[in-house]
């Protein structure tokens, strides 16, 4: 099963906020390099085979994983990361510190498989959208509802109608526990 490491920070060096100060530039390199290598050996200590990260990952983080076979995928909206997490019962990282941070503990989602598919943005359309698909996860905790085919006028009112049957059917839910917890009975219907 894929391990998934959710990062809500950037994979590169970070400035500490202290006031600037003269370092020669092969000196910074250095230790730039050295942090680098530290943050991506506790990366790969952690066995994650996919890493999100919200923001931006430096070329030599992002060459020394994919040398490990540890896909990494920048550029991440936060929301994305929260339902990702949600689904995979992992968590977001806030600050790199806490990967380095030997008594922290960073909690890694999981799922059955991840692939990524192309598909069409709309019917006879020539540009293809990319789309991330995780597989068993926790049915519970959430899905995707994945609409294609039409014209981008047709699919934008079934976006609509879809996104009012899913609010309906959640607002169902929510009065059937309201009733049940108030002691009422619900009827089955056949």
């Amino acid at each position: 099963d894929p391990r998934i490491m959710l990062l809500g920070c950037a994979l590169e060096m970070s400035s500490d906020g202290e006031k600037s100060r003269m370092i020669p530039l092969d000196t910074l390199m250095e230790q730039e390099e050295s942090y680098l290598k530290i943050l991506v050996r506790k990366i790969k200590a952690l066995g994650p085979n996919l890493v999100l990260v919200q923001k931006g990952a430096a070329r030599q983080v992002q060459m020394q994983l994919q040398e490990a076979n540890i896909s990494v995928v920048i550029n991440v909206k936060p929301e994305v990361l929260q339902r990702i997490a949600r689904c995979t019962g992992g968590e977001v990282t806030e600050q790199i510190q806490q990967i380095i941070n030997p008594a922290s503990t960073v909690a890694l989602g999981t799922c059955a498989r991840w692939c990524v598919k192309l598909f069409p943005q709309y019917q006879g359309s020539k540009s293809m959208k990319r789309y991330m698909i995780f597989e068993g996860c926790r049915a519970r905790l959430g899905c995707t509802i994945s609409l294609r085919g039409g014209d981008e006028a047709t699919l934008s009112r079934v976006k609509k109608v879809a996104k009012f049957a899913v609010y309906a059917a959640h607002s169902m839910k929510l009065e059937a526990a309201f009733i049940c917890d108030a002691g009422g009975a619900l009827e089955r219907s056949t």
